[in-house]
């Protein structure tokens, strides 16, 4: 009885599991790290605050716009890499912006930050 138990728990826990998708666009380019930032910051806010939502509300009617408030985010990060090869050993710092997406279905998830994705890198094509 206890193992049936517990397996109804442990079906029911792996039903409601969410799946996070994550893409991240690197700011490419010579500028330096606080204009890449800058460069990032300004187009997460263009992509956040355009057509974005409602590119995905037409792509996926099944989502509502509170889940789609709870689940989807934007971030920009920078992260300084130290190679242990480079004879130079030069820090390079690489500035990213990330698409997360948090769902049952991990395919729908995939699909909507590579929407996310293709929005930025779209707008990043102007700062080059």
């Amino acid at each position: 009885m206890k193992i049936v138990i517990m397996s109804i728990v442990f079906m029911l826990t792996a039903c409601s599991m969410s799946m996070t998708s994550v893409n991240n666009i690197v700011v490419e380019g010579d500028k330096p790290t606080a204009e890449k930032e800058k460069i990032a910051s300004a187009v997460m806010e263009v992509v956040w605050n355009g057509s974005l939502k409602d590119d995905i509300r037409s792509e996926y009617p099944n989502i509502t716009p509170e889940e789609l408030e709870t689940s989807l985010g934007m971030k920009w990060s920078t992260t300084t890499f130290q190679s242990i090869v480079d004879e130079e050993k030069t820090p390079k710092d690489v500035v990213r912006i990330s698409c997360i997406f948090k769902s049952k279905d991990i395919d729908v998830a995939n699909k909507i930050t590579s929407l996310c994705a293709k929005k930025i890198e779209n707008e990043l094509s102007k700062y080059y």
